[in-house]
């Protein structure tokens, strides 16, 4: 399952990049919302495949907005194209995830960069791969030395939007380096390999951080919500960091 689910992500990145920087139209599902012919397009490709190859399975993916035949043993959770936004104007920060879960736990996360040509997977206790490479988090231990990044949603003028707004206000001083990330998926599996020292958002939804989540944890980072509660898809406020700095970020964060 792992090996299909690899060649399947790395396949459907050739739609992303035919249309890369050529898209011709985008659609709005909401203000500041933005939805490509790629996104429709690579989440098909990879629905269509995912039921040819395990028909008995569940699939949750961002665009078709419910979970394909529930309550199976298998949840594949997919987001065919996460940072839509700049993917749009033509940036090259976006990437595409799947994560696995098995009996409603973790099982395997695979996220791809087209552009880069970078490729993060990891198994349940079988740790966490960069193309082929076995990946750590940093053991960065001061906030003062941590990069960080975050992103803000498009609904921003909610009580989490204002949330994560004074949060990077908060943050801004206190750490090397706050950036602000267009893709969640791809900041996950940053925090994993050591480029980033942590990343936090206060909206997301289940197909924003499954794999990224998955590949985290499997390269021995730690992923919670602002409380320092276990993640699950249920929850919207993520933050995954090298583990090291893990609560001392949790006590600046306004919950």
């Amino acid at each position: 399952m792992l090996n299909f689910t690899k060649d399947l992500v790395r396949q459907s990145g050739k739609i992303p990049r035919k249309h890369w920087n050529n898209l011709t139209a985008v659609k709005y599902k909401s203000p500041r919302n933005k939805l490509t012919i790629a996104d429709t397009a690579t989440q098909k490709f990879l629905v269509d495949r995912i039921r040819r190859k395990y028909p008995e399975h569940s699939i949750m993916a961002e665009e078709s907005g419910k979970i394909i035949n529930p309550g199976q043993q298998y949840l594949w959770v997919i987001d065919p194209i996460d940072g839509t936004a700049a993917y749009a104007k033509g940036l090259p920060w976006f990437g595409t995830s799947i994560g696995i879960f098995k009996n409603n736990k973790p099982f395997i996360g695979v996220v791809y960069d087209p552009i880069i040509d970078e490729l993060f997977w990891a198994q349940q206790n079988k740790g966490a791969y960069l193309n082929g490479k076995r990946i750590r988090p940093s053991q960065i231990t001061s906030l003062a030395q941590t990069n960080a990044s975050t992103g803000f949603p498009w609904q921003r003028k909610g009580i989490q939007g204002q949330k994560q707004l004074k949060n990077f206000n908060n943050l801004n001083d206190k750490l090397e380096n706050l950036f602000i990330s267009a893709c969640a998926v791809t900041s996950f599996c940053y925090v994993a390999c050591g480029r980033l020292d942590a990343y936090f958002e206060y909206i997301l939804n289940p197909w924003d951080f499954a794999g990224g989540s998955i590949i985290a944890e499997e390269a021995g980072a730690r992923v919670t919500t602002p409380e320092g509660k276990p993640w699950s898809l249920k929850e919207k406020r993520i933050v995954v960091t090298n583990g090291k700095i893990h609560n001392k970020l949790l006590k600046q964060l306004i919950k």
